[in-house]
C-alpha cells in the first residue's frame, strides 16, 4: 500500500543490503547509493560503513521501499543484491527481544534479518511446513553455538565467533527457505542510533 506523501505516515526505514563491498565483489560506492535513494524520493538518506546499511525517510511501506531499491541497484550496477527492510521500531524491538542478553563480546552475537517470518504463509497465517522447518533446525549444528528464531529474526550467539561456525546464514536460509542478512550486535546498536 502506498502512503500519500506528507502524511503522518512518513517513517524512518532501515535497509540492509547483503554481499556488497565484500572481498572485492559487488562494489557499490555509498555516495552513489545515497544519490540513487534520493532519486527514488527517499529523504534524509544516510549510510553506515560500506557494507550496506541505509537509513531514509519514506512515505511508502518498507516492503515497497525494498523492492524499489533492489530494482534500482540492478538497473544501475547490474547486481542482484538481497535487500531486507525494517522500520526503526522493528529494530528497537529486536534489541529489546534479545533472548540471550548482551554477551561480554558483543561481536559474538548476531541477528539475521529475514525477508519474512518463516512460520507464516503468504496470507500471514501459520504455515505447517514453515513451523516444522523451524522446529527441525538442528540445535547442535555447531556445538557451543546457540540460536533462536523470533518472527522475522534469528538471534545467533557464537561461542567462538562466526568465522568457522557451521551455523551459517546460508544454512539457515536453505533450511527455512528465506532470504537473510546478518549484523553483529554492535551494528544493531548503531542501526538504532543512526536511524533517529
Amino acid at each position: 500500500m502506498t502512503i500519500a506523501p506528507g502524511t503522518a505516515a512518513s517513517h524512518r526505514t532501515i535497509a540492509l543490503l547483503r554481499g556488497i563491498n565484500v572481498g572485492g565483489k559487488n562494489k557499490l560506492p555509498m555516495a552513489e547509493l545515497r544519490a540513487v535513494c534520493e532519486e527514488l524520493g527517499f529523504r534524509d538518506v544516510k549510510t553506515y560503513i560500506a557494507s550496506g546499511n541505509l537509513f531514509f525517510t519514506s512515505d511508502m511501506s518498507p516492503a515497497e521501499d525494498g523492492i524499489r531499491l533492489k530494482t534500482a541497484i540492478a538497473e544501475r550496477w547490474g547486481y542482484d543484491v538481497p535487500v531486507v527492510t525494517r522500520l526503526r521500531e522493528d529494530v528497537l524491538a529486536v534489541r529489546d527481544g534479545n533472548p540471550f542478553g548482551v554477551p561480554a563480546e558483543d561481536r559474538w552475537l548476531h541477528v539475521l534479518f529475514l525477508n519474512r517470518d518463516p512460520q507464516l504463509g503468504p496470507q500471514g497465517l501459520m504455515d505447517p511446513a514453515g513451523v516444522a522447518a523451524v522446529r527441525g533446525l538442528d540445535p547442535e549444528r555447531e556445538p557451543g553455538d546457540r540460536f533462536a528464531v523470533v518472527g522475522r529474526h534469528i538471534y545467533a550467539l557464537y561461542a567462538n565467533g562466526s568465522g568457522r561456525s557451521r551455523l551459517t546464514g546460508s544454512w539457515l536460509e536453505r533450511q527455512l527457505k528465506v532470504t537473510a542478512t546478518a549484523r553483529n550486535w554492535r551494528t544493531v546498536q548503531k542501526l538504532i542510533a543512526l536511524s533517529e
